[in-house]
């Protein structure tokens, strides 16, 4: 379920980009996981390819949201919240819109999915 998640998030993100006022041909998504990231950029490996990535430059309008699905009276919930670079971690899954100038991709939207953390294991008292 969590993949489909990101999946429709990917495509409402496509959609709502193509809504935008720039030529619709230099806007471009992509849906994978962080490869490796600093502050002037991140890499993702897209979808099932390893070896295939993209370099995103990121830039002060870059727009990072972290989605975090909440169990509410029973039902799941999709909340998210505002998001920096510094949030990144490698391996994360994330959907992005991107847009090619200059002969190098520009990130506008990055949707990140948050890490599961392994649930700690209770010490054995002996």
């Amino acid at each position: 379920m969590s993949q489909k998640l990101v999946s429709i998030i990917a495509v409402t993100l496509l959609v709502l980009g193509s809504l935008a006022q720039a030529d619709s041909s230099d806007l471009d998504t992509a849906l994978g996981t962080v490869e490796k990231f600093d502050k002037e950029s991140v890499t993702i490996t897209l979808g099932d390819k390893p070896k295939k990535s993209i370099e995103l430059k990121i830039t002060g309008t870059s727009n990072f949201t972290l989605f975090a699905p909440q169990v509410r009276s029973g039902k799941t919930i999709i909340t998210q919240r505002k998001a920096e670079a510094s949030d990144l971690n490698k391996g994360q899954p994330i959907a992005v819109i991107y847009a090619g100038a200059d002969k190098e991709n520009v990130l506008l939207n990055a949707v990140l999915k948050p890490i599961e953390k392994p649930a700690e294991k209770p010490v054995e008292k002996k």
